[in-house]
């Protein structure tokens, strides 16, 4: 039926819409019939194959609780690309993701379920949070985030292990300001006092605490090169040795020739392989006023161009070389047992010539000691020094020269050289004292159990001492055995072994005895003096 041009007319004029209204009236309707469509749609539409589609990870086990937290949180996101996922296909699905030691884990606790019971993901999640982040760790977690300190980790190191540890202490860092406070907190002292302690902003701070480390590492280089810039190459290289060198160990220098080729056997003689041979610089007029000579007395000159060498030759050296000025040193602790809590030193089993040895590392040592006992006991070759030791122990004096070279201390895949001093009566295997650690830039940190080596290839090392209550039962094993093996040395009791035992094996039993006193008139005590060397 055709309208007629006034009847549509009519209509325009009484407010129909007109044929593109309409059709834009039609197209809009049928988009909300397809919307409404797809919200009626069966919400468990979508399938395991859309889940593992988005590659959820696998999961095995969590040596740190946080990877455990870490895969909840990806899973989770996985689950928000697909909407239409019921509370039990997410439990189900999550479950799939879990291999190894966590799928026996998943298995038994679905096990448990009463018959006909789908677990829901959040009954999955809090069972998995129950198991792999219990409360006690998380209180642990906690305490080692609030005693988190920068230490020898650089800024950026130190912000990582703040973030990853504040994972469990949410409640510490839940604004902006206490998050940045709690940062700056645990700054080293040094960064702290450049820092200064007005900061709002987390972001803030750790952008200006990476550029003030970067200013401070400068600064620190340029100090080091003026001081290098400033002292001249001469003085360091020949002057310094000789002034220095000559009154301790004068009668190392006088020695014949043929000592400067064994320079490296004894510790002494190592520091005077390049002062010989630069004679020439140091003229005796130039020195006549502040240097006198060690073997004749007179100023003047210096004791290798004398020339009285035949006179004195016989006397003064030789008397002198016997007779080295002993070196002194100190040592605080000689058993485990004396060690109070909280001091500067920790102690631990290690490998020193492939023999368990308990090794104590103490910076109040002066030098580094061994057990007499336990070196005789693995065979080690105890060397005789002409240098002596006065070393001051617990309030004694303990004098001695002999030195066991070159043990190799195994930490890890490093091998570290000692040459300790023999002590007897030492109640701890090997000590390591300030001469070693300097040696080897040791830092001892006693509140997280660890020491921080170098090795002589410039690798550091960090010795994680573990608390073993036990481990003083092994300090002086030779000792030990000895005492057990002296029944053997003891005539007519080595004969008896069941009669003498180390330990009774039970208390003796209760057994009736006949004990009887013969009494005689007239008896007396049978003693008689001797006389003439008979009796």
């Amino acid at each position: 039926m055709v309208t007629p041009p006034e009847t549509s007319a009519q209509g325009a004029a009484h407010g129909a819409p007109s044929p593109s209204e309409l059709a834009t009236q039609v197209a809009q309707q049928l988009i909300n019939l397809i919307a409404q469509e797809k919200q009626r749609r069966d919400p468990q539409e979508s399938s395991y194959t859309d889940f593992a589609a988005l590659q959820p990870p696998i999961f095995t086990t969590a040596p740190d609780p946080l990877d455990a937290d870490d895969w909840l949180r990806i899973i989770e996101s996985k689950f928000s690309l697909l909407p239409h996922l019921s509370e039990q296909q997410k439990a189900r699905f999550a479950a799939q993701c879990l291999h190894g030691p966590s799928g026996a884990w998943c298995a038994s606790f679905l096990a448990m379920q009463p018959a006909g019971h789908q677990v829901t993901w959040d009954e999955f999640r809090a069972a998995f949070r129950a198991h792999y982040l219990p409360p006690s760790l998380i209180e642990l977690k906690q305490r080692e985030f609030r005693a988190l300190r920068q230490g020898d980790m650089s800024v950026l190191e130190y912000v990582q292990a703040f973030i990853r540890l504040s994972q469990y202490s949410p409640e510490d860092v839940n604004t902006d300001p206490r998050r940045a406070t709690r940062l700056l907190d645990g700054f080293d002292p040094t960064l702290l006092t450049h820092l200064g302690r007005s900061y709002d902003s987390f972001n803030e701070l750790v952008d200006v605490a990476i550029d003030m480390e970067h200013r401070l590492r400068q600064a620190h280089e340029d100090q080091q090169r003026k001081r290098l810039a400033s002292t001249p190459p001469s003085s360091s290289s020949q002057r310094p040795r000789v002034e220095y060198q000559f009154p301790t160990h004068i009668y190392y220098l006088e020695e014949p020739p043929q000592q400067e080729q064994h320079s490296g056997a004894e510790q002494p003689m190592s520091f005077y392989s390049a002062p010989p041979s630069p004679p020439a610089p140091m003229p005796p007029t130039k020195s006549s006023t502040g240097y006198t000579c060690y073997k004749c007395g007179k100023a003047g000159h210096f004791s290798r161009t004398c020339h009285s060498h035949q006179k004195t030759s016989g006397s003064v050296p030789m008397g002198k070389g016997k007779k080295l000025a002993p070196k002194m040193g100190q040592l605080h602790y000689s058993q485990l047992e004396q060690v109070p809590e909280g001091e500067p030193v920790l102690a631990g089993t290690f490998l020193v010539n492939d023999h368990p040895t308990v090794v104590l590392f103490d910076s109040g040592a002066t030098f580094s000691f061994i057990s007499k006992a336990y070196a005789l006991k693995h065979g080690y070759e105890i060397i005789e020094l002409k240098q002596r030791y006065h070393i001051t122990a617990a309030g004694s004096s303990i004098s001695t020269n002999h030195i066991v070279r070159d043990l190799c201390l195994k930490v890890g895949k490093e091998s570290l050289f000692i040459s300790p001093i023999v002590l007897p009566q030492l109640g701890i295997d090997v000590i390591l004292g300030m001469e070693w650690l300097k040696q080897h830039k040791a830092m001892i940190d006693v509140g997280s159990r660890t020491v921080q080596l170098r090795s002589s290839n410039g690798t550091d090392v960090i010795i994680h001492v573990p608390l073993h209550k036990h481990v003083s039962h092994t300090v002086n094993v030779a000792e030990t055995q000895t005492e057990a093996q002296a029944l053997a040395k003891i005539p007519v009791a080595c004969e008896y072994p069941d009669v003498f035992p180390e330990e009774p094996p039970c208390p003796p039993p209760d057994r009736d005895v006949e004990f009887r006193i013969d009494l005689i008139p007239g008896t007396f005590c049978l003693k008689k003096a001797i006389q003439n060397g008979t009796g």
